[in-house]
């Protein structure tokens, strides 16, 4: 499984095509079983009208500031 926020830099994640960097994040999801238990929990949240949207932070994704 490829981690998008270790397997590339950012320029190198810039210069992906859009379906490619999609793809990409969407397999890294799919199959990180941690991951997967974090959106179910914050989708069940959301449809009980507890509006809580998690941060990429909390959702494992390092962020570039």
């Amino acid at each position: 499984m490829i981690n998008p926020t270790e397997a590339y830099t950012e320029a190198q994640w810039d210069n992906l095509s859009p379906d490619l960097r999609r793809e990409l994040e969407t397999q890294y999801v799919l199959n990180n079983p941690e991951l997967m238990k974090k959106i179910a929990l914050a989708e069940k949240n959301y449809r009980q009208g507890q509006y809580f949207i998690p941060t990429d932070e909390q959702l494992g994704f390092e962020t570039y500031d």
